[in-house]
């Protein structure tokens, strides 16, 4: 009776241990699939990024290199007809119409939120990433305040008026003075447009750097601005872009923006009473 008590507790032990192991087995095997699955879901989502961004990235540069060819194309022509009155007596108007820089601001402003929106929404790959996000914002700022008033009324007294018939208006070459102005406005307004085309050229360069260097066990290297003041933006310098960033106009703007909003709230209504 013994060896036979014995041998059902070596049998039941033997098929426990069997299905733990037989569980462990599963329970691994399961767990191998989940993490193969996640790779593979973020593997797809860093490839869609990469892709997207990139895409972005080019709209965006080509939007204000087209935005601020037009300008100093437009610079050119004018300065042409200021010189050719003196010296050949008569005008050659410019072929450029102010309109046109409406259009190009747009599309310009157009790219830069589509990118904006693409970082936001694929944060959660790597959150350093807002500080392209914060770096476009604060350029955005500076091109809407070069793209002023005096700016606009100094191209549209420069170049040519056109009637809605089509015929143009008699056209009369800028002062020195004017062209001076307007050299002075345009190169403002260049500036920021140069850099976000070469902010684009940093995003590219990171997004390759991470999602493809070890695909190709490569790294790009970063631009070498000529002038050692021009910011490039890095991944790794994160915490030193957020603070060059905080010194930028648009972020001193926000901060004042929202201490405002604060002493307003944070002030007694004209109802209540003081007591």
């Amino acid at each position: 009776m013994t060896e036979v008590i014995l041998a059902a507790w070596i049998g039941g032990g033997c098929t426990i241990l069997a299905a733990t192991i037989a569980f462990g087995t599963l329970a691994y095997q399961g767990g191998q699939s989940r993490a193969a699955d996640r790779l593979a879901r973020k593997q797809a989502f860093n490839e869609k990024l990469y892709g997207d961004g990139v895409a972005a990235a080019r709209t965006l540069s080509s939007a204000a290199g087209a935005y601020m060819t037009r300008l100093y194309v437009a610079q050119q022509q004018v300065e042409i007809a200021a010189h050719a009155r003196p010296e050949r007596g008569e005008a050659w108007p410019p072929t450029i119409r102010f309109v046109e820089f409406f259009a190009l601001r747009d599309a310009f402003e157009d790219a830069l939120t589509d990118l904006i929106f693409l970082i936001e929404e694929r944060l959660i790959a790597d959150q350093r990433l807002e500080i392209f996000k914060l770096a476009f914002a604060a350029k955005a700022h500076e091109v809407r305040e070069a793209f002023n008033a005096e700016l606009q009324w100094t191209l549209m007294r420069a170049l040519p008026h056109q009637f809605p018939d089509g015929r143009l208006a008699p056209y009369e070459p800028v002062s020195p003075e004017t062209l001076e102005r307007l050299k002075s406005g345009i190169d403002q307004l260049a500036a920021p447009l140069l850099d976000c085309s070469a902010f684009c050229e940093d995003l590219i360069v990171e997004l390759q750097n991470t999602h493809l260097g070890e695909v190709f066990e490569s790294r790009l290297s970063h631009r070498v601005p000529q002038d050692p003041s021009k910011i490039v933006i890095k991944l790794d310098d994160h915490v030193k872009i957020r603070q060059w960033i905080r010194s930028t106009p648009w972020d001193l703007n926000n901060r004042r923006i929202e201490a405002a909003v604060q002493a307003n709230l944070q002030r007694p209504s004209s109802g209540e009473s003081g007591e």
